[in-house]
């Protein structure tokens, strides 16, 4: 584009940034914060908090609370990206302490903010304070979807609640998705609670029935507890359906370009 002599405008760069933190690629984020720099874009708030959502997904959170610090002016994307960024990089408290700065300051929290905070509260394991954010949550309309109720399993299966959190599922008033069955089963092969997993495992049946990942916590539980007949009939099961374990993979910023490395693959030249 820019050697065609088309000069991208903000909404270019944005989605560039944009892109730049979904894949990861800190180093393509900092050469358009290069160019933008150079043709006076960086004053752009979309542009700002586009580049605060990059650093914070690629884990430089002092280069995030720069940023934010560095803004002439914010938004509540401002605070919610740093909120959510603190989070996901182990700051639960820390995101915590920011949502009531925001609050002070007069800022109305959104949908992702508030998903923020529940996500804060579960990694911190405050089942309470979650309790008391969902409540004051649920004033708001376009909270009640299923990630806010996934937030709360979450919570409770953390700490070991893994009956409440069934039983909070089981009362909720929205169906419950794959997402908030697969986080029930994993908190209960985290916490070895093997009749509530078979229990969930028979809901993800109806729902998604070849998702490999179910199988293996089941498996592993299963082993666990030393029934090897049971093992050998979840096997059987996932041979008989067709299902199979999707092998691992990741992505790794080198030079400038993403590469993808799936195991077991050998195409890739760095293999």
């Amino acid at each position: 584009m820019v050697l065609e002599g088309v000069r991208p405008d903000g909404f270019t760069m944005v989605s560039l940034l944009t892109a730049s933190a979904e894949l990861g690629a800190l180093a393509l984020g900092r050469r358009a914060d290069v160019y933008m720099l150079k043709v006076g874009l960086d004053k752009n708030l979309h542009a700002a908090n586009a580049f605060l959502d990059l650093y914070a997904k690629c884990g430089n959170v002092k280069e995030a609370e720069q940023v934010f610090d560095e803004l002439e002016e914010d938004s509540v994307v401002s605070w919610t990206s740093l909120i959510v960024g603190l989070t996901v990089n182990g700051f639960g408290e820390k995101a915590l302490e920011l949502f009531k700065e925001m609050e002070r300051k007069g800022f109305v929290p959104t949908e992702i903010t508030f998903v923020g905070v529940l996500y804060a509260c579960s990694h911190c394991g405050l089942v309470d304070k979650g309790f008391s954010y969902f409540e004051r949550m649920q004033k708001f309309e376009f909270l009640l979807i299923p990630s806010g109720y996934g937030y709360m399993v979450d919570l409770l299966g953390r700490v070991g609640l893994v009956e409440k959190a069934y039983k909070y599922i089981k009362d909720m008033p929205l169906q419950p998705n794959v997402v908030i069955w697969q986080t029930l089963l994993g908190a209960c092969s985290i916490h070895g609670h093997l009749a509530l997993a078979e229990m969930t495992r028979n809901q993800l049946k109806l729902l998604e029935p070849k998702h490999s990942g179910d199988y293996v916590l089941l498996l592993n539980l299963y082993a666990a507890e030393r029934r090897w007949s049971d093992v050998h009939q979840v096997r059987r099961t996932m041979l008989k359906e067709g299902v199979k374990k999707v092998p691992g993979h990741s992505l790794v910023e080198l030079g400038n370009r993403v590469h993808e490395f799936v195991m077991g693959d050998r195409s890739h030249p760095k293999t």
